[in-house]
């Protein structure tokens, strides 16, 4: 039976069944094709969460088409080969199903559109499998319904091959499926309506739906329902008469049956003795001259046998028959052929009414005035549809001006408005009604990031929590609390408070207050999980972990009902979950504890979360596996965590194609780029880097403006920062200018009115661009931009409102600060930088993140020696270096061993600085230390640029070291630890850094040079001067260019002293005048000591020149 039949069958089931039994089949037709008229489709398409019940209805029924072929797949009919061929198709068929009803069922998300959806309006239209008994042979319908069946299989496995779907699929698909029990066959139409109908009268499987649907029918049934009724009345008469008298309760027991046959007996025997007495009064008729004188009155003589017929029917004698026929004739004279003033519509169905009645047509006259009537009544109806579909849109337009407005209170009185035009009067369709409407409004906002939906939504939920009181109906109001506690959730994820995710948290445990582990099981730990994700992001903008054990805590509760055994796939998707809130909290303490737990609740989610059969979920938690082994990796020193990291997100592209799921392939390329970015950073090249920058730009395809704006920025602030890493390791500024365009692509939709703490978290990081940039440059603009971005991401991101992420900013700030303080010749830029990094502290605890701790303590180190070496005595430096030894107390070698190496590092650069203000060699001695304790961790293998880095500050302080002493081993160690920084400090890598060390290992020859005799290490000196130059540039970095120049200068006066050379005085003169003026214009405290050679190197010029004269 077609869809459309079912449907008619369940209005007309309302009616008693002894009345069915008398509709005749032809009033049963012409319902069925009123009811086709209305295209019950429309009523289902319309509405999101009805089409996701009717594609699941039409996966279920796909799967038992499939297991039925499965197992009807027996040799002989098929070969071991064909069979081993058919049970790889189903087994992939099964797979994709499974991965579209994993993605039906999540209506946090837009249902999408999939292969099956184009087969559903087919099969809802009414294409019978196997047709009513009243049908002979097969439709054409039928057949495309089939047809169309396969086309959607091997749309969804075959690439669209029909031919590549197995033919006993087919076969069973047309033929349908065996019930138990020996019942008929159901052919696919009748299981996609079966399970349609199960889940629709089911409230608690879909609720949503079932009022959907109940809220969209309602007119429709009611139609039918009086049409139906209507066709009654028009039933002959005596069955009318018959049908009153039966009892029928009873008319199944046979003693009914048999007095409906005796009186059927008696009805044809008074019907016989009818016809012989109209026959008479027929013939009378004409003797009387009846006929004669109607025909001169313009009557014709149909008319007067039809009244003669029907008189005869009341059962008049002959002699009666005369008087009335008499009276009848004047009647009908008058009134034929009268007229009136009521418009041609009425004149028309007057003169059509005559015409029926000159033809006999007695009964059906009246009617040609009944069919006027109903066309006024259709035209009526018409007339207040138009009116009910203007109202409604002008309330749809109403509800757009107050979301523009922002006012969700007066949107939602108006969707009540609307709710009420539509028929949506009782409170449980009311309530219905709304709760669908707001969760189109959520489902709007969270996708395309429009906060003023989501308001609405808010504002909508809570009107329709009015209908849905917790004392008439608990469990609605359990799940509606918890829809508002998603839609509160959503939009606070997006502000800089905490006011809505309070609220969300409180409408998740009001539903629980209802939604009790004891009534609902399941329904409670799918709450308590709601609750988990809203308590996390709350414990992401609070600097402790209360709330994140609160959400570790509402998770492992879920677990306790929403067992593996129960329900195994929420029970892997609360595990991925708890991973979440355990990566969190992990971040936030200084060990691996949490992040390996995290870790193994994600590779317990995977135990269900197969890639055969919920290959989606799966990916989804590879993808979360990749994250929290990203974090991981960090906190050690090689690489094999990142690689990992790197390995399981690559895992989740395999099945998050581009294809299939464009926007999770994305989300997921995004993610690849930030753990390929951390790889690349240990690395001394720049493919990983490179690959980063290819795999964010990969996501950005997909993660448009325009589709998903939020999630473009995200991109873009991402791919900012591995265009900053590349930037970092060129000596030019374009990656870095790049940088800067994206971040500030990524705020024109982070703005600050629509997600704050994003905007914030924008300008936290085009900061750091925009100082890595000051550092290329020889003036501050950049750097005082870069103040300027991290003081507008500290007006959002306050220290009422994310403690943590105010730290880090004013962290960020410090190094700003401290950058524009190496440049003045003044300490108020420093003094500032040593305040931001104290601000930061005061949040950035030891007890409560150990890590920031130790970076900010680490930090402070470096500006307090930096204030240090302006200042003459040593109470900075002593600072400094007990502001390195604290990091070191968290920063240990076990737990974090590249930390701890770098900030030994920096201790190291803190005792070289106090070593040179004191007359002993403990402190440089203790620098030299600290340089190679850093390189046990800091190797060339593992991190090859940082271990160049530390060969370069090693070199500096043995060549300090050898500066006191009397021979040359320090010095020629310090060349032999920059010559190998520059093994891997290559121009062609890093030219920057190329340049400093080529730099450094000209000081430590020309040291060298002084103590020797010859000049061939003054030359060699003179030598990486001039290779440091090749890329300090003047106009690229002119105060390290005015540096190399003028060290190139001073060597150039020892050489021409020790070869009396007056030319190359001279040349080494003009240098050092350019290197002087370059840091005198620049207020540098350099340019003292380019003062002090200035002198030296005239007098030198001025001798020189006048031995030449003698």
């Amino acid at each position: 039976m077609a869809f459309t039949e079912k449907l008619l069958d369940a209005v007309l089931g309302v009616l008693p069944q002894a009345a069915l039994a008398l509709i005749p089949e032809y009033r049963k037709k012409q319902a069925l094709a009123r009811l086709e008229d209305h295209n019950p489709f429309a009523v289902i398409a319309d509405n999101q969460d009805l089409v996701r019940v009717l594609r699941l209805a039409w996966i279920e029924a796909a799967e038992e088409i499939i297991d039925a072929g499965r197992k009807a797949a027996r040799p002989p009919e098929w070969t071991d080969g064909q069979c081993a061929d058919i049970g790889r198709f189903c087994d992939l068929a099964i797979r994709e199903l499974r991965a579209i009803r994993d993605a039906t069922f999540d209506r946090r998300v837009a249902a999408g559109a999939t292969a099956i959806d184009g087969h559903l309006p087919l099969v809802v239209r009414g294409a019978a499998e196997i047709l009513s008994p009243h049908r002979e042979g097969r439709d054409p319908e039928s057949r495309s319904v089939t047809a169309g069946f396969a086309d959607t299989l091997a749309a969804l496995v075959a690439g669209g091959d029909t031919g590549d779907v197995p033919r006993i699929l087919v076969r069973i698909a047309t033929e349908g499926v065996r019930q138990p029990g020996g019942g008929a066959r159901r052919s696919f139409g009748d299981l996609v309506f079966a399970s349609f109908a199960e889940t629709l009268k089911d409230p608690k499987k879909y609720p949503q739906a079932t009022a959907a649907f109940h809220t969209a029918t309602q007119a429709l049934a009611r139609s039918l329902t009086e049409q139906t009724l209507e066709a009654l009345k028009s039933l002959d008469d005596h069955l009318d008469a018959a049908l009153a008298r039966l009892d029928a309760a009873n008319l199944l027991h046979g003693e009914t049956l048999r007095r409906v046959d005796d009186r059927t007996e008696r009805i044809e025997t008074a019907l016989h003795e009818q016809s012989a007495m109209m026959a008479k009064l027929l013939a009378l008729t004409g003797s009387k001259d009846f006929l004669d004188r109607a025909r001169a009155e313009g009557i014709p003589e149909a008319a007067v046998r039809a009244i003669v017929e029907r008189l005869g029917g009341e059962g008049l004698s002959p002699d009666d028959l005369i008087p009335w026929l008499d009276s009848w004739i004047e009647a009908a004279r008058r009134e034929l052929g009268r007229r009136s003033n009521e418009g041609e519509a009425f004149e028309a169905a007057r003169q059509e009414a005559e015409r029926r009645f000159r033809a006999g047509r007695l009964k059906e006259a009246s009617s040609a005035f009944m069919e006027e009537l109903a066309r006024e009544e259709r035209e009526e109806v018409a007339r207040q549809e138009e009116r009910r579909r203007r109202q409604l849109r002008l309330l749809e337009e109403a509800v757009r001006f107050d979301e523009l407005a922002f006012d969700g209170e007066a949107a939602a009185a108006k969707l009540r408005k609307m709710a009420e035009i539509e028929g949506a009067t009782d409170p449980d369709a009311l309530g219905a009604w709304l709760a669908w409407k707001a969760f189109e409004f959520y489902e709007r906002g969270e996708r395309r990031g429009e906060n003023a939906a989501l308001l609405v939504a808010i504002a909508v939920y809570r009107a329709a929590l009015e209908e849905y009181t917790r004392v008439r109906t608990p469990l609605q109001w359990a799940d509606t609390q918890n829809d508002l506690g998603a839609a509160l959730q959503t939009l606070g994820e997006r502000e800089s408070g905490t006011v809505r995710l309070e609220e969300a948290v409180a409408a998740y445990r009001a539903a629980l207050e209802e939604c009790t582990r004891e009534r609902t099981p399941l329904d409670w730990a799918m709450t308590q999980n709601n609750l988990g994700t809203a308590l996390q992001t709350l414990g992401e903008r609070e600097s402790g972990t209360v709330r994140l054990e609160e959400a570790v805590a509402a998770f492992r509760a879920a677990l306790e009902e929403c067992t593996r055994e129960r329900t195994p796939l929420d029970w892997a998707m609360t595990q991925n979950n708890l991973g979440n809130a355990l990566s969190t909290l992990g971040e936030r303490e200084s060990g691996i504890v949490r992040l390996e737990e995290a870790v193994a609740a994600y590779r317990a989610a995977l135990e269900e979360f197969t890639r055969e059969c919920t290959p989606l979920d799966w990916a989804m938690t590879q993808n979360n596996l990749g994250n929290a082994l990203r974090t991981l990796g960090l906190r050690e020193s090689g690489t094999v965590r990142l690689e990992e990291a790197v390995a399981a997100t690559r895992a989740a592209l395999e099945e998050r194609t581009r294809e299939r799921t464009p926007l999770d392939w994305a989300a997921s390329q995004n993610n690849l780029g930030t753990a390929l970015q951390r790889l690349g950073e240990r690395e001394s090249g720049t493919v990983r880097l490179e690959e980063a920058v290819a795999a964010t730009r990969a996501a950005l395809e997909e993660r448009t403006r325009e589709r998903t704006p939020l999630d473009w920025a995200a991109s873009q602030n991402n791919l900012g920062t591995a265009l900053q890493r590349l930037g970092e390791r060129e000596s030019g500024t374009v990656r870095l200018e790049e940088a800067v365009a994206a971040y500030r692509a990524a705020l024109e939709e982070r703005t600050r009115e629509r997600t704050p703490l994003d905007w914030a978290a924008s300008q936290n990081n085009l900061g750091t661009a925009l100082q890595r940039l000051g550092e290329r440059e020889s003036g501050t603009v950049r750097l005082e931009e870069a103040v300027a971005a991290y003081r507008a991401a500290l007006e959002e991101r306050t220290r009422e409102r994310t403690p943590l992420d105010w730290a880090a900013s004013q962290n960020n700030l410090g190094t700003a600060l401290q950058r524009l303080g190496e440049r003045e010749s003044g300490t108020v830029r420093l003094e500032e930088a040593v305040a931001a990094y104290r601000a930061a502290l005061e949040e950035r605890t030891r007890e409560r993140t150990p890590l920031d701790w130790a970076a900010t303590q680490n930090n402070l180190g470096t500006v307090l020696q930096a204030l240090g070496l302006r200042e003459s005595g040593t109470v900075r430096l002593e600072e400094a270096v007990a502001a390195t030894r604290a990091a070191l107390e968290e920063y240990t070698r076990e737990r974090t061993p590249l930390d701890w190496a770098m900030t030994q590092n920096n201790l190291g650069t803190a005792l070289q600085t106090l070593g040179e203000r004191e007359s002993g060699t403990v402190r440089l001695e203790e620098a030299v230390a600290a340089f190679r304790a850093a390189l046990e961790e800091c190797t060339r293998e593992r991190t090859p640029l940082d271990w160049a880095m530390t060969q370069n500050n090693l070199g500096t302080a043995l060549q300090t070291l050898g500066e006191r002493e009397s021979g040359t081993v320090r010095l020629e160690e310090a060349v032999a630890a920059y010559r190998a920084a520059l093994e891997e400090y290559t121009r062609e890598r890093t030219p920057l850094q190329w340049a400093t060390t080529q730099n450094n290992l000209g000081n430590a020859l020309q040291t060298l040079g002084e103590r020797e005799s010859g000049t061939v290490r003054l030359e060699e000196a003179v030598a990486a001067y001039r290779a440091a130059l090749e890329e300090r540039t003047r106009a690229r970095t002119p105060l390290d260019w005015a540096m190399s120049l003028g060290n190139q200068g001073v060597a150039l006066a020892s050489l021409a002293e020790r070869r009396h050379d007056a030319d190359t005085a001279r040349r080494a003169l003009a240098q050092i005048e350019q290197a002087h003026a370059t840091f005198q214009d620049a207020g540098h405290f350099d340019a003292a000591y380019y003062a002090a050679r200035l002198r030296e190197t005239r007098e030198l010029v001025e001798r020189l020149a006048g031995r030449a004269a003698r």
